[in-house]
């Protein structure tokens, strides 16, 4: 429901070839952030890289979190929805890495022509760059927004609350992280007037494809 804030993070809601498979990488056991299930992550610096992180509300990313595997201190195999912060003895094992690896191993769905869908902060106003509402729908396709409110959910789901940045949507030319393809297909999402407007939107700035600007 857009009129009201019910945010549930970045979900996959289509791939073109019809499959939106995860892809294991590493997280850091002693990276201290949690990442939820539907948060957006990208690839860490210095001391974190070739691993995942929460991803900032700017610039590149990887794609979204889908869940969190790896063996606890006792060895005992955990599999949840989200990386709760610095997992003292967490090991990996799982996949194309050994047991001996001192990191968990985050599942993510990270093919940059994924879609998803999020809803927007609140923050959006329907005339946004255009100068009518009659104008809203043609005014904000291909826009693009960045996200806002990464690394929060809740504990007992393990479920994100990261939403699209409706403050941020660009200019023509301009460059965000996710590119508006069309409004969310549910019944009550009335994205002209509502004020959460939930959004279908592609990866923009993605670490494996080169950026493409708004129109």
């Amino acid at each position: 429901m857009s009129a009201s804030a019910s945010p549930f993070g970045f979900r996959p809601v289509m791939h073109w070839s019809g499959l939106d498979r995860a892809r294991p990488y590493m997280v850091q056991n002693t990276y201290a952030t949690a990442i939820y299930k539907g948060d957006v992550v990208a690839f860490g610096a210095t001391t974190a890289l070739g691993t995942v992180i929460s991803a900032p509300t700017t610039g590149d990313v990887l794609g979204v979190l889908a869940g969190i595997q790896y063996f606890d201190v006792t060895q005992k195999p955990v599999i949840g929805n989200f990386w709760p912060g610095a997992v003292s003895g967490a090991t990996a094992g799982v996949g194309p890495f050994p047991p001996a690896l001192t990191n968990a191993v985050a599942w993510v769905w990270d093919d940059p022509y994924a879609i998803y869908e999020a809803q927007t902060d609140g923050t959006f106003a329907s005339v946004a760059n255009i100068s009518t509402t009659s104008a809203f729908l043609p005014g904000v396709i291909g826009k693009q927004m960045n996200l806002i409110g990464n690394a929060a959910g809740s504990t007992l789901t393990g479920l994100s609350v990261a939403k699209l940045a409706g403050s941020t949507v660009t200019a023509s030319g301009a460059q965000a992280q996710f590119r508006v393809l069309q409004p969310g297909e549910q019944v009550d999402n009335v994205f002209n007037s509502d004020t959460f407007v939930i959004f279908q939107v592609g990866i923009a700035q993605h670490h494996y494809v080169a950026n493409k600007t708004a129109i």
